[in-house]
């Protein structure tokens, strides 16, 4: 998670030396989403605020939010108010053109693209994901080694782990 956060940090700081160049008119998350009911209430929130920044209503799974950012930010994007809200989608948002497309409104069918930065960020969190998951299995092959009292290859388990991607080596202690 350490690298998670390092990394977040990393693709806001790229966003904001980059936004210079980019469209200083604002975003704009343009969205279709099927099976949203007309008049539902869509919001755009600051994922680090917990703030509604804007919000709009839903007309033949339709939406659009305009607006402009002083900086690059993490969002939420939301449907619907209350104990119906759903999340939609989480978008490293910079004053620039979005889609926001699902087949249906639920979070792993919604796909944002139009962002170089949230394709960065999304990327980076699915390798780390992935890291994660490599040391989780290893781990579990050092616990069933040790029970067999195999502390040679266990030991050997334990300091190195390689990343699925980059074949970079890092130490699990």
């Amino acid at each position: 998670m350490k690298n998670l956060r390092s990394l977040y940090f990393l693709a806001l700081f790229m966003a904001e030396t980059t936004s210079f160049a980019q469209n200083k008119s604002g975003y704009e998350v343009k969205g279709e989403v099927k099976g949203l009911l007309d008049g539902t209430k869509i919001f755009l929130i600051d994922g680090g605020r917990r703030k509604v920044i804007d919000s709009t209503i839903a007309n033949k799974n339709r939406f659009l939010l305009k607006g402009k950012l002083s900086e690059p930010a993490h969002m939420y994007l939301h449907a619907g108010s209350g104990i119906n809200t759903i999340k939609l989608a989480d978008i490293l948002l910079d004053n620039q053109a979005i889609q926001v497309k699902g087949s249906k409104p639920e979070y792993d069918s919604v796909t944002v693209s139009g962002s170089n930065i949230d394709s960065v960020f999304k990327e980076w969190l699915r390798e780390d994901q992935a890291i994660g998951y490599l040391r989780y299995k290893i781990k579990q092959v050092v616990g069933s080694l040790v029970l067999k009292q195999d502390t040679v290859n266990a030991s050997a388990m334990k300091e190195i782990e390689v990343s699925p991607k980059s074949g970079t080596h890092f130490c699990t202690s």
